[in-house]
């Protein structure tokens, strides 16, 4: 019979999405799965689709929610599988395998499960998304694993909390990053494309850097300040990659002078400690 899972997915306005969605998980060929869907109350027509696919779907509800997070906590208390997968409307399993893929991964030594994903804009452009075998402090504080290629212990939520409803755009990576970092829950890639993930939803928004930063910000000064100090080294580091040549080398001299000049500010307090 093998591992019984929950795929989880939300809506709210995307009806088109939403049946791609539907379609890429009742094609899996490994079968012991329950589908939940969680739609905001939608008025395009995707609560047609609740009923057009009524008999593939196990657990529905359209209904008004208070976010994206919260649709996503209102299916795990729905959830009865061991392990959840989180497929929102618009993203796509990889293939028909990808639940034999897991089923054939899954052990006692791991509680989630991650592999790699394909980004897909609205020009059906294509961008590849690799994560890395081995995970470090470095992954959390300034990356993560998208939820839509990972399957999560249920039980893991009931131990450790819910996502994070006041949270924007950020709960996800929260959890991964509490569960890492404060509770030693171990992770295991399966080095395989596991999700299409749809790129044109709050991602694309040019606000949306912003708000992920302040969300990280105040997560980690709140959750986890034992790790602040690394977190704005990293940003430094990361800041400092994604420069021009140009621009490496205007920092660099600016990183010089205020060197200088905090160097001579201490030279001149000993001076005052060694005069006769």
């Amino acid at each position: 019979m093998g591992v019984k899972f929950s795929i989880v997915t939300i809506n709210y306005n995307n009806r088109k999405g939403l049946e791609k969605t539907i379609e890429s998980v009742i094609n899996q060929k490994y079968d012991n799965f329950e589908f939940i869907i969680i739609d905001g109350g939608s008025n395009d027509g995707s609560a047609e689709l609740l009923n057009k696919y009524e008999r593939h779907i196990n657990y529905a509800v359209s209904e008004k929610d208070d976010g994206i997070y919260n649709a996503m906590n209102k299916g795990i208390r729905a959830a009865i599988g061991e392990y959840i997968v989180f497929m929102n409307s618009g993203d796509q399993f990889y293939d028909e395998f990808v639940l034999l893929k897991y089923q054939e991964n899954i052990c006692d030594n791991y509680q989630i499960y991650y592999g790699n994903a394909i980004g897909v804009n609205e020009d059906n452009g294509l961008k590849d998304i690799f994560y890395p075998n081995e995970l470090n402090l470095s992954q959390w504080l300034y990356d993560t694993i998208n939820h839509q290629a990972s399957a999560i212990k249920r039980s893991l939520f009931s131990t450790y909390g819910f996502y994070n409803e006041q949270s924007k755009i950020t709960a996800d990576w929260q959890f991964f990053t509490k569960m890492y970092l404060l509770h030693q829950v171990q992770f295991k890639n399966i080095s395989s494309f596991l999700a299409k993930i749809d790129l044109n939803g709050i991602s694309s928004d040019p606000s949306f850097s912003i708000l992920q930063q302040q969300e990280r910000d105040n997560f980690i000064q709140l959750e986890l300040p034992q790790f602040w100090k690394e977190y704005l080294f990293m940003r430094q580091v990361r800041f400092y990659k994604y420069m021009t040549k140009r621009e490496r080398k205007i920092y660099r001299i600016k990183q010089n002078r205020l060197t200088s000049r905090v160097f001579k500010i201490w030279i001149d307090f000993l001076a005052l400690f060694t005069r006769d």
